[in-house]
């Protein structure tokens, strides 16, 4: 009895590890973003690395991607003029509800968040290293002229839509108090 216990075990952790092995391919892919700010943004995620790019201020990141059990883990990438990430590496929990829908689970040092991206036929061109600042401005280039065709409605609420800043007043003056020295 226990020998098919053991036995029904290893099965299952052994499916298990291959639905995770499945489930990490099936996120290999380009994927789109439309944000609550109303930017587009595109993914290009392979085994080995993740390029982001957003209309927002229409520039690039590229990230390293390590897949692991069931995870993908993204760290900075050195590269001239390429976004580091604040943290050392940022940990991604893919979850695929459905075909052309992926759903991210990013955790990271101040906690989790969820993108909810949408699966695109498109494949963008891989990294060119060798010729890196050509292949950036083609790469940028073809996205830009991808996100002017999309429109992302913005669903911020006025409060969300405004800046937090003091202005500064002119007639604002600060009172200088001279502390007596005794």
């Amino acid at each position: 009895m226990a020998k098919y216990l053991l036995a029904i075990i290893l099965i299952l952790s052994f499916l298990s590890c291959e639905n995770s092995k499945k489930s990490l391919k099936s996120v290999v892919g380009t994927w789109t973003l439309c944000t609550r700010s109303g930017s587009y943004n595109e993914y290009q995620i392979t085994k080995d690395y993740v390029l982001y790019m957003s209309s927002k201020d229409e520039g690039m990141a590229l990230y390293k991607n390590k897949l692991k059990d069931s995870f993908m883990v993204w760290s900075s990438w050195n590269l001239e003029n390429n976004p580091v990430l604040l943290v050392d590496s940022v940990v991604i929990k893919p979850i695929v509800p459905s075909g052309d829908k992926l759903k991210l689970v990013v955790l990271n040092a101040w906690g989790f968040d969820t993108l909810l991206l949408t699966k695109k036929k498109f494949r963008m061109k891989e990294v060119d290293l060798l010729n890196f600042d050509s292949w950036k401005k083609e790469t940028l280039g073809e996205f830009k002229s991808r996100a002017k065709k999309v429109t992302c409605e913005d669903l911020r609420n006025e409060a969300e839509k405004t800046p937090i800043y003091m202005e500064k007043s002119d007639d604002e003056t600060i009172p200088i108090i001279e502390r007596d020295k005794n």
